[in-house]
């Protein structure tokens, strides 16, 4: 009888100081703000018990998430509980704010006092985005090869205009060589020469001369 006694006071006192070692085992976890966060809680002899995620001093109202079972995974707000079965699972804390920091516990019902993992939580700020230099030195760059372009494309435009510029002088000094003028005074020395246009009386006139003249002779 005594021997029995003596077992189940080594029992308890192994009991109280697995819990109590379980309690006091506190783990620090950081995350970043709005990022989502996995936590993995671990409890010995706890494969089929029922886990759960709460915070501050864990009282019913402040239980956030309980599991469903082994291999099944439990949703409530931004709190999701995957059960892995053999006393550990996960807790995801998605899109983390600034006042998610603070103390939680990971928790397992047993028959008797239940046995908790104590957790700190500090969220830290979002990384601030800046716009990279790259895309200022890129716009610069194609500013400066603009310059030249553009200088180019007018001096191409210059030299264009010249060579039209004289190949139109060209074209009307040839349009003046044979202007209607000139044509019209060729034709007048033509005219001139023509016999068509002479008077008869003067042919006739220049026949009987001609006659004359060979009568003389003869």
């Amino acid at each position: 009888m005594m021997e029995i006694r003596i077992t189940l006071h080594v029992l308890c006192c192994l009991l109280c100081a697995l819990s109590k070692e379980e309690v006091m085992a506190v783990l620090q976890v950081e995350g970043t703000e709005g990022k989502d966060l996995n936590i993995t809680c671990t409890h010995s002899w706890a494969s089929t018990n029922i886990k759960y995620f709460c915070r501050w001093n864990c009282i019913e109202m402040e239980v956030l998430i309980r599991s469903k079972g082994v291999g099944r995974t439990a949703q409530s707000g931004r709190y999701s509980l995957y059960d892995r079965g053999g006393g550990s699972y996960t807790v995801t804390i998605a899109r983390l704010m600034k006042r998610d920091s603070g103390k939680y516990w990971c928790g397992v019902e047993r028959n008797g006092l239940d046995t908790f993992h104590e957790l700190l939580l500090k969220v830290r700020d979002a990384p601030q985005v800046t716009t990279p230099q790259t895309s200022t030195h890129f716009s610069t760059k194609g500013r400066w090869y603009f310059i030249p372009v553009c200088v180019l494309a007018v001096l191409v435009v210059l030299v264009a205009s010249l060579m039209l510029h004289q190949n139109w002088e060209n074209i009307c000094s040839a349009l003046r060589a044979c202007s209607p003028s000139t044509r019209g005074q060729d034709n007048t020395d033509h005219a001139e020469t023509t016999p068509g246009d002479q008077n008869p009386e003067s042919l006739i006139y220049e026949n009987m001369e001609f006659k004359v003249s060979a009568n003389h002779i003869d």
